[in-house]
């Protein structure tokens, strides 16, 4: 039987994005999942967004997220790309 598979990304700059492209090439039967922000969440300045991205790691206090997690019990696999930022998944990729 096949296993199923959710592929979630969030992808700042598109870079992730692109890395997300190459594993649904290779994994066409998985599911997708796009993790978003609503707009203006960050800041185009990297050094403010690094800065913000701290402070929510320390306090728990993370953005929601756009649109709903699939259940992701019903997956055998759960493959997550986020950029990195200050050594750690980016916010929006951290469940809150």
């Amino acid at each position: 039987m096949a296993k199923k598979v959710l592929i979630a990304t969030y992808s700042r700059t598109g870079t992730t994005a692109k890395v997300a492209k190459a594993l649904y090439e290779l994994l066409p039967a998985a599911d997708r999942f796009t993790i978003e922000v609503a707009p203006g969440t960050f800041s185009e300045e990297m050094t403010e967004v690094s800065e913000q991205a701290t402070k929510q790691t320390e306090t728990g206090n993370f953005p929601p997220l756009s649109k709903a997690i699939p259940n992701v019990s019903s997956y055998d696999l759960i493959l997550v790309g986020s950029p990195v930022w200050n050594g750690a998944p980016a916010t929006p990729s951290i469940p809150s």
